[in-house]
């Protein structure tokens, strides 16, 4: 598999970039993992939108769904001129919060409901889906296949119970929206602070932590240092571009 970084800000993006969209491919099949704020516009610098096979959104954030209003867009628009004919699979959660009525009757587009633990084949790609702890409904999503496997939190606060799901994968990507001092904001707020996503990675004995979700006012030499002081093993900080064989 390998994993693209289209962008990674939270809650807004910094200009000129976007939040929080990652493209997973193996093979012909290609996920979008959520679409945030500017994914929709940045999607075509790495991939042609009309090859997408699914869509993933982890909960109805803007930062994480906003342009999924686009692409919908963009799927009539490619219906009409006869550039596709099958409707995009897009897997959401169980929440109205997100309009699901609304979202069902797009043609479009083919709705799944996720529910916790429920698993899903996607070509040659196992995908599962897993309730996270956040404020509102959100669901981390693993992949795997014969020769990989990865799992993103999307948005969540740290708990034990969650990391079992991740174990011995050999990509995590997790949410770092605050640095370690932070963690009673991070705890009110249902994210994770630097060092959570270390604490996460080690106990999942995950081969590689690509760390995400930043607040556009950090300074990002500051977070990579302050992972760097916490985490022994290989990480990486998302960024738009960033592509990782997994």
């Amino acid at each position: 598999m390998e994993l693209t970084t289209v962008g990674s800000w939270s809650p807004y993006p910094r200009t000129g970039e976007a939040c929080s969209g990652y493209i997973l491919e193996e093979g012909a099949a290609r996920i979008l993992l959520d679409c945030g704020h500017g994914v929709f516009s940045h999607l075509g610098r790495y991939m042609d939108p009309l090859q997408l096979d699914a869509v993933f959104i982890s909960h109805f954030h803007p930062d994480h769904c906003a342009d999924l209003q686009a692409l919908r867009h963009f799927m009539r628009g490619a219906f009409i001129k006869g550039q596709r004919t099958r409707p995009l699979k897009v897997f959401l959660p169980d929440d109205n919060q997100g309009d699901l009525a609304y979202w069902q009757q797009i043609k479009e587009l083919d709705i799944i409901i996720v529910q916790d633990k429920w698993s899903y084949h996607l070509s040659d790609i196992k995908l599962s889906f897993h309730l996270m702890s956040h404020s509102i409904l959100t669901y981390g999503i693993k992949a795997e296949t014969e020769q990989s496997s990865f799992f993103y939190t999307a948005d969540t606060s740290l708990d034990e119970s969650l990391v079992e799901a991740s174990q011995g994968v050999d990509l995590l990507l997790a949410e770092t929206t605050f640095r370690s001092f932070e963690q009673d904001l991070a705890a009110a707020t249902g994210h994770m602070t630097t060092a959570d996503a270390a604490y996460w990675a080690q106990k999942a004995d995950a081969g590689k932590l690509l760390a995400g979700h930043f607040w556009p006012g950090f300074d990002q030499q500051e977070l990579r240092a302050d992972l760097a002081a916490l985490y022994e093993g290989q990480f990486e900080m998302a960024a738009a571009g960033l592509k990782l064989q997994i």
